[in-house]
């Protein structure tokens, strides 16, 4: 019987509050935090942010990307 086992890895799969969470992370990491209510309403508007965007079409967030990028 041979020694090597193999496995196929899977992909990471993140869900909307996983990256609203991430953003918020690196939002207060860059700026501190000041208060729990800046906190609160800061991953409010990243997850509302996040929400649309996982809603919207590729084409129409294609538009958005910087012309260097594309």
């Amino acid at each position: 019987m041979s020694d090597e086992i193999k496995v196929k890895p899977t992909p990471i799969q993140r869900n909307t509050l996983d990256v609203a969470i991430e953003l918020t992370k690196l939002h207060f990491d860059k700026t501190g935090y000041e208060s729990l209510e800046i906190l609160e309403r800061t991953f409010i508007e990243l997850y509302s942010m996040v929400k649309m965007l996982e809603r919207s079409s590729s084409d129409t967030l294609r538009k958005f990307i910087p012309e260097n990028m594309k």
